[in-house]
């Protein structure tokens, strides 16, 4: 007799370690060993989320009834409509438990007598949640788009990652993301993970088409300037100087003077407003010849 019975009375998908396993309304999954499983709504329920099953859980929940009985554990997993996208999940760091609770567009963690909470900008298909380096995550994955919220337990600081494909590994993320800007860039960035927090180790740009696409119209070549500086692509940006300003700054000295840039907008075709993480900057560009001359901070 085995210890564990999954009974669905939806169709899914049952997700654990590297298999899957179709379950259909009525079927019965049985294990001999808990297990920790992901539970994926297939198309012909009714229910809009997953949720993660762990095989030693004592207590119902709004997801499954439990019934113990002779040393076998069933969980009659329940189709409530209802709750509209809720799922629970809870992993064990550092000998607590992270409590992660996700609803529509709106995530929470949980440590200790830590709460933060995330309001998320579009719906998503399906979850998975896991641990890297006391960083409690949940990775979100739709049709469009891949999102990875990462939670420090120690430091109580929240850090989200958004890409086309994002992949984890035991103690670093790539993330790989196509832009919709003027160059078609392609960006792969990898992350180093520690307790202390994130760590952006390397950063790979590419173009969608193989080569970047180049505008000429000197109303539009700051903001071009803009969207190179911003994805750290210092070559592109250095094709829209003129060549007594190429004389005279480098990669280095773009970087110095930029900083990182968390966003920017026009104020119109030659003046900007610049954020970085530290300071909020004004910018005005002079062209000459379709190239830019100067930059000035004003």
């Amino acid at each position: 007799m085995s210890k564990y019975k999954i009974i669905s009375s939806f169709d899914c998908l049952v997700a654990f370690d590297k298999d899957e396993i179709y379950l259909s309304e009525g079927q019965v999954l049985e294990f001999d060993e808990a297990k920790t499983l992901c539970i994926y709504p297939t198309k012909n329920s009714m229910k809009k989320l997953a949720f993660t099953l762990n095989l030693n859980d004592e207590e119902d929940n709004n997801f499954y009834f439990l019934s113990n009985l002779n040393g076998q554990k069933i969980f009659f997993l329940q189709d409530k409509t209802l709750l509209k996208n809720y799922a629970i999940s809870s992993i064990e760091i550092n000998g607590s438990p992270c409590k992660i609770e996700i609803g529509e567009k709106k995530i929470s963690f949980s440590y200790l007598d830590n709460k933060k909470e995330l309001i998320l900008s579009q719906n998503f298909d399906k979850f998975q949640t896991g641990e890297i380096s006391s960083n409690c995550y949940v990775w979100l994955s739709s049709s469009q788009s891949q999102t990875l919220i990462l939670f420090n337990t120690i430091t109580g600081q929240i850090k989200l990652l958004e890409g086309d494909q994002i992949k984890i590994f035991d103690n670093s993320v790539v993330v790989n993301k196509s832009l919709d800007n003027i160059a078609r860039h392609l960006i792969e960035s990898q992350y180093i993970i520690t307790p202390e927090g994130i760590t952006q180790k390397a950063n790979t740009i590419q173009y969608q088409n193989g080569r970047p696409i180049i505008v000429t119209n000197e109303n539009v070549i700051p903001y071009a300037f803009m969207e190179a500086i911003q994805v750290q692509d210092y070559e592109l940006a250095s094709f829209y100087l003129s060549t007594p300003m190429k004389r005279r700054i480098d990669k280095e000295h773009l970087q110095e003077f930029f900083g990182e840039i968390n966003e920017f907008y026009s104020i119109d075709t030659k003046t900007f407003v610049v954020k970085t993480s530290e300071k909020k900057e004004y910018y005005k560009f002079t062209l000459f010849d379709n190239k830019i001359n100067d930059i000035e901070s004003i």
